[in-house]
């Protein structure tokens, strides 16, 4: 018997604004200048004067690397939208602030979807919101994000997600409950690391990637 997936990923969900259309921006309609593009895990962003950090968001259908068109307000350790409260009730509207997973690389997925199960790499520098939660490996010397990637985005997993989840609403307990062929997952990790970088070619040939700016989070 195969052990889960649970065992080799920690998961996270992520980060609730409150209100999106009011803290979460696509990153051409910000300042280019006022956004971190190089925030690394643990970073205090107390003492930086950046308002925009990106933010993976889920997104449509992609795999491999990709959909990442989103920043959101976290300046000063995002004060403004952590003091965000409801008028009538007082009480606070966002939660889940990613906490020690802020900035830290690892692999997302859309939560919700009208076709397959696709899951990204994401480097080092980005928050997460809700609609798109990360994974990070619990091992990663022995089983890389690569591996993983590669599981998640195999005939096998788009077979078994589905009976997991027929809904197409793909929470964390389903992704942590796929049975995992660990030696497999790592015969894989070099074509998947092929396909991330074929994938991110791809991504900053559109218009919509920051790819063009030479930015460091291609």
């Amino acid at each position: 018997q195969r052990p889960k997936l649970a065992t080799y990923l920690d998961t996270r969900e992520g980060l609730t604004t409150g209100s999106n259309d009011k803290f979460l921006r696509l990153w051409w309609e910000v300042s280019f200048d006022n956004t971190c593009w190089n925030a690394l895990p643990g970073l205090n962003t107390d003492d930086i004067e950046y308002k925009w950090f990106p933010c993976v968001k889920g997104g449509e259908f992609r795999r491999w690397e990709g959909n990442k068109e989103y920043v959101v307000n976290w300046y000063k350790d995002g004060a403004e939208l952590k003091g965000f409260k409801d008028e009538s009730t007082g009480r606070v509207r966002s939660h889940n602030y990613n906490g020690e997973y802020a900035f830290k690389a690892g692999i997302t997925w859309s939560n919700i979807s009208s076709g397959e199960f696709s899951v990204r790499s994401v480097p080092n520098g980005f928050m997460f919101d809700t609609k798109g939660p990360m994974g990070f490996p619990a091992f990663p010397d022995d089983v890389s994000e690569y591996a993983i990637n590669g599981f998640l985005n195999s005939s096998v997993t788009s077979y078994l997600i589905k009976m997991l989840a027929p809904t197409l609403d793909f929470k964390i307990g389903h992704i942590l409950n796929l049975p995992f062929d660990v030696e497999a997952a790592k015969a894989s990790s070099s074509a998947s690391r092929d396909a991330v970088k074929i994938s991110l070619n791809d991504w900053n040939e559109y218009e919509t990637s920051w790819g063009f700016k030479n930015n460091p989070l291609i």
